[in-house]
């Protein structure tokens, strides 16, 4: 998620309601490129926009080496960063964290979850809507073990941290949380010859864990490749196998459901997924080998019942990469990065397309972004009728807009987010970005921008 690039494009969707309509929405029904963004574009000028311009950015990490990080935001604005510090010349690594309060539009100091040099790896975090937050990671002196700290907003305070997996080889942490407070820990191990994955899942109404074994295989493909969690407790678990893609979905009144094969290809790879209580969607690609194009897929679970898979993207030619999904009340939004092979420069041409469901059906492959060396497609995020697409480009920063009433435009970022990648999150009362930039040889450091959006 996080590469070596010089700059960054960042496309932020307003609206992708209406997609199926007439009027100045139109445009999203076509298969024709949607206003596509060029390296050969004249830059447009910077202009006010109705919620402020961002300001300077602020230094994160301070003086620690911010590598490995991770943010989140809760429904009243508030924020959270969490990074590994690695220091190359000692092999030092900590867990840090940082948490931005809406009301008082500030930061607040940094503060050291986990320091126990060389063994501190990969954090999560997640927040509920309150502002509280919940940072896992892998943690390792003689066992490999999953470690979870929690954030009280009112205490403004850190619980201490605590394990909550057992055994000794335990790894690739994971965290979501719903609006009713729960919260769901996933991760996998490795222990007498089997592979594994563990659910946790955390009950808010009497502060408890229950931590349950989901899958044991002797199939070394196994990996977790997508978790999320509804409104109120539902929540899924995606993994790949070498049989296909498969999910676990856990219900609050029942427990762990059976596990469900979604695809029986094992050249299906990448799955994505969002949800609600009552829809479950997910992407995917089918990854072909040899010179075979790659097709984007797409199925639905609703009421209980899933669609037939779809294909929403199959190219003649070259290969569909990453897709990338959300959901708000106005429908669904799968977006993938296609790249294909140009001789005649020497490199690939690579593009950004987009495919937006509504009640509506299918918009059509909508393209976003070409001609730009895009070696990812960060995840997207979605509140009510927006939806955040953060997408890496050379020697670009500014925002792409859309919107039923103005059509398309462009908002110049420019230093306002210094860095070479970029996390977008977005909720009612903000948008919030997250910069990582090389400073040194081995140093790189982690900055926030953000504004406050209209009401």
């Amino acid at each position: 998620m996080r590469f070596m690039r010089a700059f960054c494009l960042f496309i932020l969707v307003l609206a992708i309601g209406g997609c199926g309509g007439g009027g100045e929405s139109a445009s999203l029904n076509s298969t024709t490129p949607v206003d596509p963004v060029s390296p050969t574009d004249p830059v447009p000028p910077e202009s006010p926009t109705p919620h402020g311009f961002f300001e300077m950015p602020v230094l994160m990490s301070g003086e620690s080496n911010g590598y490995v990080s991770d943010s989140s935001i809760s429904d009243n604005g508030d924020a959270v960063i969490v990074w590994m510090e690695y220091e190359p010349s000692t092999n030092y690594r900590a867990i840090w964290a940082n948490v931005f309060d809406y009301a008082k539009d500030s930061w607040s100091s940094q503060v050291l979850l986990n320091e126990d040099s060389y063994y501190s790896y990969y954090p999560r975090v997640a927040s509920f809507p309150n502002g509280d937050a919940i940072v896992v990671w892998e943690h390792s002196i003689g066992d490999r073990s999953i470690y979870f700290s929690m954030y009280d907003k009112k205490a403004d305070s850190w619980t201490d941290k605590r394990s909550i997996s057992t055994g000794n080889s335990n790894f690739g942490p994971e965290v979501v949380t719903s609006s009713n407070g729960n919260a769901m820990i996933v991760w996998q191990g490795y222990e007498n010859e089997m592979w594994t994955i563990f659910g946790a899942i955390y009950n808010a109404a009497d502060k408890t864990w229950v931590v349950e074994m989901l899958e044991a295989t002797s199939d070394y493909e196994l990996g977790v490749s997508d978790i999320q969690m509804g409104p109120n407790g539902h929540a899924v678990i995606v993994y790949q196998l070498s049989g296909g893609i498969y999910i676990r979905e856990y219900m609050p009144s029942t427990g762990w459901m059976p596990s469900y094969q979604v695809s029986s290809q094992y050249s299906n790879v990448s799955a994505r997924v969002v949800m609600d209580d009552n829809i479950i969607a997910m992407s995917w690609i089918n990854f072909s080998f040899g010179y075979v194009p790659q097709d984007v897929h797409f199925t639905k679970m609703e009421n209980g019942i899933w669609s037939v898979p779809k294909v929403i993207e199959s190219p003649n030619t070259g290969d569909s990469w990453e897709p990338n999904i959300a959901m708000n009340n106005e429908g669904i939004v799968v977006i993938w990065r296609h790249s294909n092979w140009n001789n005649a420069k020497g490199d690939f041409d690579n593009r950004i397309w987009a495919n937006i469901l509504t009640e509506d059906g299918w918009s059509g492959q909508q393209l976003l972004a070409e001609n730009e060396y895009i070696s990812y497609v960060s995840p997207i995020s979605a509140i009510e009728d927006n939806v955040v697409i953060p997408i890496f480009g050379p020697n670009r920063k500014y925002f792409k807009s859309y919107s039923k009433e103005t059509g398309w435009s462009t908002r110049i970022i420019g230093d306002h987010v210094p860095g070479y990648s970029v996390d977008a999150l977005i909720s009612k009362h903000i948008v919030m970005l997250i910069g990582h930039e090389v400073v040194g040889e081995d140093q790189t450091t982690i900055y926030a921008n953000w504004e406050r959006r209209a009401q």
